[in-house]
């Protein structure tokens, strides 16, 4: 096996999770990142164009890591960000709702619209609150009831994970972001074929 080439690399990370011939390892991804909230596992997943087109010049072009679909329709939004970003909040929110708002030609129907979940994996600290994992919908502010779901954000925050332990006390999601933030420290401790697939496929 060569020498290992860092996860979060932007480069590294679409060859890994956006490239067709690791579509089960991007699969188990994103089962471990939704776990919290997903009444049914992913099972496949299809990646999709990247960009959101514009639909007049003076419109801003939007570029995600990597897009994909589910077996039940939802679009989902996956990137890597590695340099600080003060607006990435408002950047995640345009990239969704540009995303949302392009699934409808003229004259369809909004019920054929389906969820879009924006997951950002960060390397700095967006939220200074030391949570590794933080999930947002859209909530009515006195009773927390949902607003239909069909915008979801994981902001995943790749610093706080430095205080972890060794690899077998950690949940599987943990796992995953070790192995992108930390995974020369962490390739000879794991013996999970997925874990192993991944590491074979950037090595």
């Amino acid at each position: 096996m060569g020498p290992y080439i860092p996860l979060f690399n932007d480069l590294v990370f679409k060859y890994v999770f956006g490239s067709k011939e690791h579509v089960s390892a991007l699969c188990a991804f994103l089962n471990a990142i939704l776990s919290p909230l997903m009444k049914h596992r992913i099972v496949q997943v299809n990646l999709e164009n990247p960009f959101n087109l514009q639909e007049a010049l003076d419109e801003k072009l939007s570029i995600l890591d990597i897009r994909a679909t589910d077996e039940t329709g939802r679009i989902l939004n996956l990137e890597m960000q590695v340099a600080e970003d003060g607006r990435y909040a408002q950047r995640a929110l345009y990239y969704a709702c540009k995303t949302h708002a392009q699934q409808l030609k003229v004259g369809e129907d909004y019920q054929n619209l389906t969820p879009v979940i924006s997951i950002s994996i960060l390397n700095w600290i967006w939220n200074p609150s030391p949570k590794l994992h933080s999930i947002f919908r859209l909530k009515e502010i006195d009773s927390h009831e949902e607003f239909p779901n069909y915008l979801e954000f994981h902001m995943i925050q790749l610093p706080f994970l430095r205080d972890k332990p060794g690899v077998f006390s950690c949940s599987v999601l943990e796992k995953w972001l070790l192995l992108i933030a930390r995974g020369d420290d962490y390739m000879s401790q794991s013996n999970d074929e997925t874990l192993q697939e991944l590491i074979g496929a950037c090595s």
